[in-house]
């Protein structure tokens, strides 16, 4: 269970990483580096997601 709650932990986190930099967006010299960052979060949010749906099972 442990190994579970780690992972919606970090789902939790990375959520809250995307919202803060889509606001930062919008003042942001540099908008490709932070759209890479939310893309990397992103990404991660989707294996994560699939590794406890799997863990579900």
């Amino acid at each position: 269970m442990k190994f579970i709650e780690t992972i919606h932990s970090r789902l939790v986190w990375n959520k809250e990483q995307i919202s803060r930099l889509r606001i930062e967006l919008l003042t942001s010299d540099t908008p490709l580096a932070i759209v890479k960052l939310i893309y990397g979060y992103e990404q991660q949010n989707l294996a994560l997601s699939f590794v406890l749906e799997r863990a579900g099972e």
